[in-house]
Parts: structure tokens; sequence; C-alpha cells
């Protein structure tokens, strides 16, 4: 029997994952040191691939970065009132970027944000309050810490590539992004867009992991679908709260390889359009508990519809339960003038 105890297992402690995935930590007590290159002034010189010690501080035009144990360094800053920085680089003093560390670009204003191939980790605060206008690029399997674009404006479209981890809040309360595509095992952390209010349309691929009260309260949510053309591949989840309180849904169209919807998933939410639902599917306590509906749902072959899933559910006529489903007694309980079809 399906069991919800991993749904949010990865999700709940991503604010770990950067160690887990091997980021490095400067060590302690390290004294700093100071070296320019072309492009800042006093720049004498580019040492290439030179050894450079660990905790030297670079300047490199209007950025700062410091030398990590591995090699590569962080860019810790961006010098305000230069202009909108053109890209982000993808080396400073001849090494290569692999961090864009916490409060790094604060307040940044770009016009196309493109995150260099070799950044894997993106910190705490990073681009909180940031204003990106036309897109934004992200590297595959990157890391995007806790609140990194808390507040930040958004591009109307963005996509964040297979293998993302993106931590708790990490987006929540963005303005301007309207369409959201999770491409392969993409994990979105509790909270992480939380309060994004402008969010219309989520896709999502096969592999995701769509975490606790991801998207809770985003009222401004029409459709969650998952993507076009794929027919198969791990598993996606989506997870406790994540889509809680959401009271504009037009549609919720889930695809084979959604394979578990969890506790309280949809709790409050208001549901105008259909809920299409796959073969399979793991349907948590609660999961569309006092949900608001406008059309009847249809429970497919082999799913499993755990206690109070629909509960107090309003605005449904008729229910039909294929006979290979398994369905709680009181999965429907307390719904009024509803009518229960079972296949034979």
């Amino acid at each position: 029997m399906k069991r919800f105890s991993t749904i949010l297992t990865a999700a709940a402690g991503l604010i770990l994952v950067a160690a887990v995935a091997g980021v490095p930590v400067m060590a302690a007590g390290k004294a700093s040191r100071v070296a320019k290159y072309p492009g800042s002034a006093g720049g004498t010189g580019n040492p290439g691939t030179a050894s450079v010690a660990a905790g030297t501080i670079l300047q490199e035009g209007d950025f700062s970065a410091r030398v990590l144990e591995d090699g590569t360094v962080r860019i810790t800053g961006y010098r305000q009132g230069s202009g909108r920085p053109g890209t982000i680089p993808e080396k400073i003093g001849g090494l290569a970027v692999s961090e864009i560390g916490e409060s790094a670009l604060t307040y940044g204003s770009f016009e196309r944000l493109v995150i260099p191939e070799s950044v894997r980790y993106i910190g705490e605060n990073a681009f909180e309050y940031a204003e990106i206008d036309d897109s934004i690029v992200f590297p595959k399997g990157i890391v995007i810490d806790y609140d990194a674009f808390e507040y930040a404006e958004l591009p109307d479209k963005m996509t964040l590539p297979a293998g993302t981890q993106a931590g708790r809040e990490a987006f929540s309360y963005c303005s301007g992004l309207e369409t959201l595509i999770l491409e392969e095992n993409v994990t979105i952390g509790p909270s992480c867009f939380e309060y994004a209010e402008e969010v219309e349309t989520i896709v999502i691929a096969p592999g995701c992991v769509i975490g606790e009260a991801a998207f809770e309260y985003v009222d401004s949510l029409r459709d969650i679908r998952c993507a076009q053309g794929k027919t198969a591949g791990a598993d996606a989840v989506i997870g406790s709260r994540a889509f809680a309180y959401c009271e504009g849904i037009n549609d919720i169209t889930l695809s084979g390889w959604v394979s578990e919807i969890g506790e309280s998933a949809f709790e409050y939410a208001v549901i105008s359009g259909a809920l299409e639902l796959p073969e399979g599917i793991l349907i948590g306590e609660r999961a569309f508990y006092d949900c608001e509906f406008a059309a009847d749902i249809t429970i497919p072959a082999n799913a499993e519809v755990l206690s109070r899933a629909f509960a107090g559910a309003r605005g449904i006529d008729t229910v039909i339960i294929d006979k290979s489903a398994a369905v709680a007694d009181d999965a429907f309980a307390g719904c009024r003038d509803i009518n229960i079809v079972r296949g034979k």
C-alpha cells in the first residue's frame, strides 16, 4: 500500500541540500586578501588558472567574489550605482564562478538574467527584491536556497530546468511571474511560491516534488497541468497543502506519472473547471477538504482515496467510482445531495 511518509522528505530538508551536494563552505579563521584584475581600478593582471588562496577576495569590474576551498569563487557583491550588470560572469580573476552568495545581488536590476553553467548554488536572499525584465536562465541541477528571490520582480514566464532544487520560500512574494514550467525531477521546497500572487499556470514534468504549502494562497492560479508529449517517467508528487486556499483554479489535469496528491493538498481551494485524475493515483486524507467544485468527479481505475479526502466539498452532483478503485467509507463525508455511482 502506498504511503505518504516519503512525500516531502526531500522538500522539508531542502535547506541542507547545499551541504549534501558538496557546496563548499569557507573555512573559518582564514585571513582575507584582496586581488584586483582587469576591469577594476588598479587591476594589473589575470592569474588565469594560477593558485589563489582560499578566502582571497577578488574584484573584477563591478563584481566582488571570494575564493573557495575548491578553487572556484562565490560572488559576494555588486557595486551599487554602477548600472545594470549585463550578465553574471562565468569567471572572476580567471576562476570559475560556482556560487552566488547570500544577499550578493539584492535589489539588483537585470534586463536578462543568465546564470552560468558553472554556478551550482544560489544563496539565501541572493536576488531578494531584484528586478528581472525579460527572462531568467538557470543551469540544470542548480540549488536555490531560502528566500533567494523573495519579493523579486520576475519575467512573466520562467522555467526551472531538470534537477533544480528550490528551497523554502525561495520565490515567495515574487511578482510578475505568470507561467511556471517545471522540467523533470525538480523539487519545490516548502512555501516556495507562497503568496506569488500573479502565477496563473503551472506545468509539471515527471519526477517533480511539489513541497508542503509550495503554492499556498496563490489566488491567481488558474491552470495546473502536466507537460505535453511525456507519456511516462518517474513519479511526481503533490505534497501536503501544496495548493491549499487557492481560490481561482479553473482546471487540474494530471497525467499517469503523478502518483500522489498529499494530505490537504487542495484544502479550501475553489476549482471551477475539470478535475482529471490519472489511474492508480493515491489521494490523501483531506486532499480536497471543503473545496468548491463546479463539475462532476470521476475516480479512475486502481485509485486509492483515503479518509475524508473530499469531505465537506460543495458543488459536486455526481461522483463516478471505477470498480477497481479503493475509496474510504468517509471519503465524501459531509457532501450534500451527492450521487455516487460505483462501477460494476
